[in-house]
């Protein structure tokens, strides 16, 4: 089909409204406790006291990030401040960007459909994404900048689409992951669809994969070029690929990342929602076979099993042959994703009879999905009541101190990353009183001193008078020498 076809065939405003307005309906209820103001992560509390450099954001390979964060704030819309407003606005971007993949997959919209597809972004793994105040507008950016790039390249728009999808690698590099999600599973619908032979199915995707391969060349360059001439973040293994040696160890820890992903993770899944997913996984594995084994369309179903397999490792991505591993829920987003494709493709590959069976299993997810996303956000309501509380008392005792009116830095220790009753992992709602840069922001925030992290030194001080001190809230756990305090918790 010709680009002047594709432009035929392109579907209205009025067409595709509706369902972006069904999709934004289901976000609004899933991360509404998002929408309103009353929490912040530790990040949060840093930011709001310590205006975001830019330059960092470019150094870490993020410049259209910088760029849009110093726009936003050149409008008086801080990010660090109208986190509630911006979230609103990521939600409308996701809706659309939800919209166009579905376009991208030929999928035409439907109840099942637009239930299978609201999985996307409803994913717990975006929990922790939106946790963070001012994170997910620059995350929606990324995604509609993606999946518009990739829609353009379907419809043989190479250049604008590559263009696009480099700009969304400038502002959130996990887009990438998204986006190798997206073809795998592409080509797996394309098979069980029927409609083209496994040859003529990878070349309809050589294409579109070959933008997304050269923009995201052309993207490491200039993260490069960026980083020789403004020198290497402090986080700069981000951009460094792991050495060849180290390959072993790494490929063990995959193992458990991929475990997670299907839904063993303990925060962030049930033992009902894995066995669901797993459930879904063999009957979409079994569908192919049926299929296309009933059609003697071997090459296809070989094709439509292999993509299943590198969707899957597509949800871990690059991130899995970077230096720095740091596999947290926020750079795994794809795997709403690669679940939402899942329910398409048992769709495609059953009759009209037997299509209530997907959107079923789209109900039973989304319901568990958006829960979880709710509980995480309640836990983390609640862990900024209990450490606001704490650190009311820790300042109380602080002012009652000969020496208070002389303190100017303040160095905390001893508090463990997960609070009692708060579930916790990676940055999903660990302690602010345990992340080093959120500390003294969070005393901050219930008085007027504008007290100051501690020195190295002076850190390492406070560690030896902690080390001999009983813990929180022993009379000894406070102490003032000269411009330090120190507060031993545990």
């Amino acid at each position: 089909m010709s680009s002047a076809d594709d432009r035929r065939t392109l579907p209205s405003w009025a067409q595709l409204g509706p369902s972006a307005a069904a999709l934004l309906a289901i976000l609004i209820v899933t991360w509404f406790t998002r929408l309103v103001p009353g929490f912040f992560a530790s990040d949060d509390l840093y930011f709001l006291n310590y205006p975001a450099d830019l330059s960092t954001m470019v150094r870490q390979g993020r410049p259209g990030q910088a760029a849009l964060f110093g726009l936003l704030r050149a409008l008086g819309a801080d990010p660090e401040h109208a986190g509630t407003f911006l979230n609103w606005v990521a939600l409308v971007l996701l809706a659309l960007a939800t919209v166009w993949l579905l376009q991208v997959w030929k999928v035409p919209p439907s109840p099942v459909v637009l239930l299978s597809a609201a999985l996307v972004f409803v994913h717990p793994n975006l929990a922790e994404t939106f946790s963070f105040r001012f994170t997910p507008v620059f995350f929606a950016v990324a995604m509609a900048l993606a999946i518009g790039g990739l829609l353009l390249a379907r419809r043989r728009r190479g250049l604008g689409g590559g263009l696009l999808i480099a700009a969304s690698l400038t502002v959130y590099q996990v887009s990438l992951n998204t986006l190798l999600t997206v073809l795998a599973l592409g080509v797996v619908l394309d098979c069980v669809r029927g409609e083209l032979p496994a040859l003529k199915v990878l070349r309809a995707w050589a294409a579109p994969a070959a933008v997304v391969g050269v923009a995201a060349v052309g993207y490491l360059v200039l993260q490069r070029l960026a980083a020789a001439l403004l020198g290497s973040s402090v986080q700069g293994e981000r951009a460094r690929f792991l050495p060849l040696d180290a390959l072993p160890g790494r490929i063990r820890s995959l193992g458990v990342v991929f475990r997670r992903v299907l839904g063993t993770d303990p925060v962030l899944s049930t033992q009902l929602l894995q066995t669901l997913q797993l459930l879904l996984l063999a009957a979409v594995l079994v569908a192919i076979l049926a299929v296309l084994g009933r059609r003697r369309r071997w090459a296809e179903a070989a094709l439509a099993l292999l993509g299943v397999g590198t969707a899957l490792v597509a949800v871990v991505g690059v991130i899995a042959l970077l230096a720095e591993f740091w596999p947290s829920p926020r750079v795994l987003t794809s795997a709403g994703v690669f679940w939402a494709g899942m329910l398409l493709v048992l769709g495609a590959s059953l009759g009209d009879r037997w299509r209530w069976i997907p959107g079923a299993a789209a109900a039973a997810l989304l319901l568990g999905y958006a829960g979880i996303d709710h509980r995480v956000a309640s836990d983390q309501t609640r862990l900024n009541v209990r450490e606001l509380a704490l650190v009311s008392r820790i300042v109380a005792r602080l002012e009652s101190m000969p020496g208070w009116a002389a303190v100017e830095r303040v160095a905390i220790l001893g508090r463990a990353r997960a609070v009692p009753g708060i579930p916790q992992e990676f940055d999903v709602n660990p302690s602010a009183l345990e992340v080093p840069w959120s500390r003294v922001p969070l005393l901050r925030e219930v008085t007027d001193r504008r007290l100051e992290m501690p020195t190295a030194a002076e850190q390492e001080r406070a560690g030896r008078r902690c080390a001999g001190v009983e813990p929180w809230p022993a009379s000894d756990s406070v102490s003032i020498d000269g411009a330090l305090a120190v507060v031993c918790l545990r």
